[in-house]
């Protein structure tokens, strides 16, 4: 039979990092799945799917780094619409 006790390590958190930054935090694996709960959250039930936790800072700097680029590319595609985007003076009402 497995030994069903949970084992505790750090863990690097990226769900947050374009606005909070990596965080460092201990962790408890969940067995076989890809989830962690944090220790000691004081029952608030406090979780992480993969890929928002990583074992290496180099994991985590590569995810925050990804995220980064794509929140780059995002606003990038909004700025080209705004500056597309072009405005008429109506002459007549539209009333109803």
């Amino acid at each position: 039979m497995r030994d069903q006790s949970r084992t505790t390590f750090l863990a690097y958190l990226t769900s947050h990092a374009l606005t909070e930054g990596i965080v460092l935090r201990t962790v408890e694996d969940c067995f076989d799945t890809s989830r962690v709960d944090v220790a000691n959250s004081g029952g608030s039930g406090e979780c992480y799917f993969k890929p928002d936790w990583h074992r290496s800072s180099e994991e985590a700097l590569a995810r925050a780094e990804e995220m980064r680029q794509k929140a780059i590319a995002e606003t990038e595609k909004k700025l080209r619409r705004l500056r597309a985007m072009t405005f008429t003076v109506p002459t007549e009402t539209h009333d109803a």
